[in-house]
């Protein structure tokens, strides 16, 4: 064999493990970008668990200054309905008589002041009232537009919520409910801000536990609050159904150009071994 031949026999062979072991280097390359494609997937999940429990802690404090507003409401409403029973109660008084006077512009006096004196504290009940009303009105809205946000919020976990509704509004339709009885048990379900789930809880399968309702409906207004209170306890200590968090694939294990366990490296082969390995 000519040294021409044998040159290009020698560098045939060398350029194939060249070759080999940089395909070998891409698909080690491939292998690392995709796991840190998954790493940067996952720290996104990362990050949009953190936001979603910050949105969470805001709508919390939300909640309890939307509470905190409740209570101020209805402690002005008491105070003004207070305030207008001790005047109510000194009204009861007699009026001036006018025997118990020694001259008649003693008497007409006397009735003249205790007459403006009632004008003057009817004006003051009509303007109580008044607040009242619009305190009252202003707690309503805002309950309102609370339990509509509520309602959204549930019906995106629950879309079968409507349906548990419309079956626990035919229930209450259809049933003679005391007025302090229904006004307690609302204004429970409120207390915790979960209205939508007790419905839901009562009317949800097609009602099957408005049975249960109708039991509680015929308890004392303090009673039927108790055992509202006793199922809300319940619905948020029953298991969430939680994701499971799936584990990133194994990198797949890069093809080695060295052979079989205990051959020589392709880089140490001599020319003849090349030959005889590649053809």
């Amino acid at each position: 064999m000519s040294e021409e031949a044998m040159v290009e026999t020698t560098e045939t062979p060398e350029a194939q493990p060249e070759a080999e072991v940089e395909t070998t280097q891409n698909e080690q390359k491939e292998v690392v970008e995709a796991v840190e494609e998954a790493v940067e997937v996952e720290e996104t999940i990362e990050e949009k668990a953190s936001r979603l429990e910050k949105e969470r802690e805001v709508d919390n404090r939300k909640i309890a200054r939307q509470k905190a507003a409740n209570s101020s409401l209805l402690k002005k409403i008491e105070e003004l309905k207070a305030a207008q029973v001790a005047p109510q109660q000194a009204q009861e008084d007699t009026p001036p008589q006018a025997e118990d006077f020694e001259t008649y512009d003693d008497y007409n006096n006397a009735f003249i002041k205790h007459e403006a004196e009632k004008l003057a504290q009817q004006r003051i009940n009509d303007f109580q009232n008044d607040q009242i009303k619009k305190l009252e009105h202003q707690k309503n809205v805002e309950d309102q537009r609370a339990f509509l946000k509520n309602e959204a919020e549930y019906r995106e976990k629950n879309p079968n919520y409507d349906y548990s509704r419309e079956e626990f509004q035919q229930f209450l339709t259809s049933t003679e409910i005391k007025p302090d009885v229904e006004v307690a048990i609302y204004s429970q379900a409120k207390r915790e801000g979960n209205v939508a789930e007790i419905i839901n809880y009562f009317g949800e399968n097609g009602g099957e536990r408005l049975s249960e309702l109708e039991g509680i409906i015929a308890l004392s207004p303090v009673e039927a609050a108790v055992e509202i209170y006793k199922i809300q306890q319940a619905l948020s200590n029953a298991p969430k159904a939680t994701k499971v968090k799936q584990k990133l694939p194994e990198p797949q294990r890069p093809v080695k150009g060295g052979g079989a366990r205990g051959s020589k490296p392709v880089t140490k082969m001599s020319p003849r071994e090349l030959l005889e390995k590649f053809g």
